[in-house]
């Protein structure tokens, strides 16, 4: 009976989890940064390998910062790992 429960409680909250990824609204753009962003990699670096500015990438941190309700980097990145937006 504990394992239908657990198995139950697990779809469920990979449902929780779906409707949340769908509801944020994140863009393309925004997962790719996202992705980045959890590596060890500057700013700097990740507007130059994903051919940006350095401020329009300030602008989907800030974006996404406002998203997962987050205030810094390594929020962030627990949070897009708790909401498995990013694969380790």
């Amino acid at each position: 009976m504990k394992f239908i429960q657990r198995v139950i409680s697990n779809i469920n909250y990979r449902r929780l989890l779906q409707f949340e990824k769908d509801s944020l609204n994140i863009s393309d753009k925004e997962k790719i940064f996202l992705k980045y962003a959890c590596s060890d990699m500057t700013y700097k670096q990740i507007a130059f390998e994903m051919g940006l500015s350095e401020r329009t990438v300030d602008g989907y941190r800030e974006s996404l910062f406002h998203k997962l309700k987050v205030q810094s980097r390594v929020g962030l990145a627990l949070e897009a790992i708790r909401r498995e937006l990013v694969n380790l």
